[in-house]
């Protein structure tokens, strides 16, 4: 019995679909943090979390407000804006090298560490 490695494609189907289905929720997830507070770290610390702010820019980014996205969450509004075409090239068949995560994981993590910061700054 041989085990069959999963399609390439998948992954990048998959990122598809889940920026897809962000962008077409967040507005009413919007319309909703206007009422109550989603974030639990937020109500129950009083700090925003790294992804405070997610919800509202990806309602942003749906109605074609990039830079309000910006503002709201710059992690989020440039992580979603990226998963759509890497989904869509990964879902084509194009395969990242492996070393890729290797060389992206300390930018990442400091564009997390960074966009925290703003966070916390801006008061959100």
């Amino acid at each position: 019995m041989s085990v069959e490695a999963p399609s390439p494609r998948l992954p990048g189907i998959s990122l598809l679909v889940l920026a897809t289905v962000a962008v077409a929720a967040a507005p009413q997830l919007d319309r909703l943090a206007g009422a109550v507070r989603l974030c639990l770290v937020q109500r129950m610390a009083g700090i925003p979390c790294p992804l405070c702010g997610g919800t509202r820019a990806v309602a942003a980014l749906a109605r074609g407000g990039f830079v309000e996205a910006l503002a709201w969450n710059p992690l989020a509004a440039v992580g979603v804006t990226l998963a759509v075409p890497l989904g869509a090239a990964m879902a084509s068949g194009w395969d990242p090298p492996v070393s890729w995560g290797r060389r992206l994981l300390f930018p990442v993590a400091a564009a997390a560490v960074m966009n925290w910061a703003y966070l916390l700054a801006a008061g959100r």
